[in-house]
């Protein structure tokens, strides 16, 4: 069964760097956000409480049989240090020297660089070091029924396009995290911690963004700055503490923003159902016109 779990206001020191550590330990909500753990939650049920309905849901152990699970950072350098991940803004770095700056001169940093590197152009069969990552893990089984996901025999005589990029795994030192924003082109995404933890703020599709919008913020600054003064309840905010082994599924058209809490590491990745399909098609056509003309022809619903 969910869990609904609730939590007492917060205030403005809650979320400055010495207290980050605290968030660590709370497990607890502000707002409404069910809790399954995978080995009770069936597709079925996902579907009809939570992709139906567009309502966000934590789902625990989807990562049990991946081989990232046992992921520490010293393996996980030993393996990828020397080959080049992205940061968020592109600039590129190895990964050793990503993680000796994550994990030294970033606590000085007023916004710790951020590594964001996109996974969508690498097949599990590529003949890359990278690639490996892909036979790391396996999308959870809710998430399967991919639309942007087409047949290769019914693209042997169309033109070569690519799908809007949908897949990263991200590493980020405390502090460091993303502004508040919504997923592209309509698309809902799913998102699994292995290492650390984030804390996470979700806004409806329906929010007034002029109330929970501040330009030129950094992600700990609108913690700290703009979060204790909303109203929890008219805005109909959740926000919780996800951790290793927990799944956050994000619905298309949810606000959000995230603060790393640790050195953390995830897997991400945006996706297309006929549930979302309306609104991602309309996008996808306006934005990935060359792409979505073979989408349109081959998509099943």
């Amino acid at each position: 069964m969910a869990t609904a779990l609730t939590h007492d206001q917060c205030d403005f020191e809650r979320y400055k760097g010495p207290q980050l550590q605290a968030l660590i330990e709370d497990n607890q909500v502000i707002g409404q956000l069910p809790v399954h753990d995978t080995r009770f939650l069936s597709c079925a049920e996902f579907v009809q409480k939570y992709e139906k309905t567009n309502k966000p849901v934590l789902i625990q152990n989807c990562h049990l049989d991946w081989p990232a699970a046992n992921w520490r950072f010293d393996s996980f350098e030993a393996e990828y240090g020397p080959y080049l991940f992205a940061l968020y803004n592109g600039q590129q770095f190895s990964l050793s020297e990503y993680l000796q700056y994550a994990q030294g001169r970033a606590i000085h940093d007023l916004q710790p660089l951020y590594l964001f590197d996109d996974l969508s152009k690498l097949s599990p069969t590529d003949d890359c070091p990278k690639s490996q990552i892909l036979n790391s893990y396996t999308v959870p089984k809710y998430f399967c029924d991919d639309l942007f996901t087409l047949d290769p025999v019914h693209l042997e005589f169309e033109p070569p396009v690519e799908r809007p990029r949908y897949r990263w795994i991200i590493i980020g030192p405390p502090r460091s995290g993303t502004c508040l924003h919504i997923d592209p082109v309509g698309t809902s995404a799913w998102n699994t911690v292995l290492l650390g933890h984030k804390r996470w703020v979700l806004f409806p599709p329906n929010t007034n963004t002029s109330v929970i919008q501040r330009d030129g913020l950094t992600a700990e600054q609108w913690f700290i700055q703009v979060l204790p003064l909303l109203d929890k309840v008219e805005t109909g905010l959740i926000e919780f503490t996800q951790g290793p082994g927990d799944t956050l599924f994000v619905p298309q058209g949810w606000w959000h923003i995230v603060l790393n809490l640790d050195l953390t590491l995830a897997i991400t990745q945006n996706y297309a159902s006929k549930y979302n399909y309306e609104i991602v098609s309309k996008r996808v056509n306006e934005e990935y016109p060359e792409f979505a003309r073979v989408w349109n022809r081959h998509v099943k619903l």
